[in-house]
């Protein structure tokens, strides 16, 4: 039962990447087509099916194709729910941060081009607040290069540790990262 939970949520907050942050935020990634692996992975009852490990071991949400090159880029994505104050952040846990990694060393891992991660109202029927996409080894290199600016926190579900990396932070160290801002936002955290 507690999966069935956790899947229908990961199916909510898909849905709501699509429906809210995704078209929000569509200028920020090369053109193509974009494919939801993580809803596919979510459908599947094998553990071993290619959606399920690309999402699940790889921790590629979506794919970007692009049938005129045959290019296709890939995708992290997470969605939060908050209207005030909003995040204009980058999230990532223990466990990912050492995907991450592996990745950077390795021309054989697979992992997300880019991250994105927006916030929406509510579950299912909120509207979008804001977003910031980035180059997935901008945001791993600036975690390892620039520790004092990356804040630990705990997950209160878990007691895993994750760590919170702020918008304006990266850019202020001369990283790309594309935020957008719905014109009603409010205030937003770490963009000016």
């Amino acid at each position: 039962m507690a999966t069935q939970g956790w899947v229908q949520k990961g199916q909510i907050a898909s849905n709501d990447f699509q429906r809210e942050v995704l078209p929000n935020m569509i200028a920020s990634l090369p053109a193509g087509e974009f494919v939801s692996v993580e809803m596919e992975g979510l459908s599947q009852t094998s553990t071993t099916g290619v959606a399920v490990v690309l999402d699940r071991d790889c921790g590629v949400d979506h794919l970007i194709h692009n049938p005129d090159t045959g290019l296709t880029t890939t995708v992290a994505a997470r969605v939060s729910y908050k209207t005030e104050p909003a995040y204009a952040s980058f999230t990532i846990g223990e466990l990912e941060l050492t995907k991450r990694r592996r990745e950077l060393q390795t021309q054989e891992a697979i992992g997300p081009y880019f991250t994105i991660q927006g916030t929406v109202t509510q579950p299912e029927t909120g509207t979008f607040v804001c977003g910031a996409a980035v180059a997935t080894s901008d945001l791993i290199t600036f975690v390892t290069d620039f520790p004092g600016l990356v804040e630990t926190r705990t997950n209160w579900t878990n007691g895993r540790p994750f760590y919170v990396i702020w918008a304006t932070d990266l850019w202020d160290q001369g990283f790309r990262v594309d935020v957008k801002i719905a014109p009603d936002a409010g205030r937003i955290l770490g963009w000016p």
